[in-house]
C-alpha cells in the first residue's frame, strides 16, 4: 500500500480533503530536529511520532524543489529505483502535502511503525491539478535508527 501511495498519490484524480485528523500545510524543507531522546514532559512516543511526521514533511519538500536524490534516500531500499522515482515527480509542475497527526508507534518484529495521514496536491505540466488523500507508513529500528519510508515489496 505505501509505494502505491507513494507513487499513486500523485494520480491526475482529484481527492476532497480527508475528515478526521489535523493536517498541517507543508513548509520549506529542513531537516527534522535531531532529538536524540523526547524532552522530559514529552512521553517517548509523542516524540517519536514527531520525528517520524518530520521526515515525512522533509521527503515531500524535497519532492517539492525537485531534490529527487536526497526524497530517495528517505525511503527504504527496497521501493522504485532512483532513475525511476525521479521520472514519476518529473510529470508534475507543482507539488505539495499536507501532513496529518502520526499514530501512535507500534512496535513489531524489532521495528516501530507509525502510519500518518498525507493529502497531495498540486498541478500535472499540462495544467491538470491533481489530489489524492491517504496514509504513509514509515519505520525504524525499536531501539534506534532512523525514521524511513516504509513500502511492502
Amino acid at each position: 500500500m505505501g509505494l502505491a501511495l507513494l507513487l499513486g498519490a500523485c494520480t491526475e484524480e482529484a481527492a476532497p480533503t480527508p475528515a478526521g485528523p489535523k493536517l498541517e500545510r507543508q513548509g520549506p524543507a529542513t531537516p527534522p530536529a535531531a532529538a536524540a531522546s523526547p524532552a522530559p514532559d514529552q512521553p517517548a512516543s509523542t516524540a517519536e511520532k514527531g520525528e517520524a511526521a518530520d521526515v515525512l514533511r522533509l521527503y515531500y519538500a524535497l519532492i517539492g524543489e525537485r531534490r529527487y536524490p536526497q526524497a530517495h534516500k528517505l525511503r527504504e531500499p527496497n521501493g522504485a529505483d532512483a532513475d525511476a522515482f525521479a521520472a514519476h515527480f518529473e510529470r508534475f509542475a507543482s507539488h505539495g502535502v499536507t501532513v496529518g497527526t502520526p499514530s501512535e508507534p507500534v512496535e513489531a518484529g524489532g521495528w516501530l511503525y507509525v502510519e500518518v495521514p498525507v493529502h497531495t496536491y498540486g498541478t500535472m505540466k499540462d495544467g491538470t491539478p491533481f489530489g489524492s488523500a491517504g496514509t504513509v507508513t514509515l519505520r525504524r529500528r525499536a531501539r534506534d535508527g532512523e525514521w524511513r519510508i516504509f513500502t511492502k515489496g
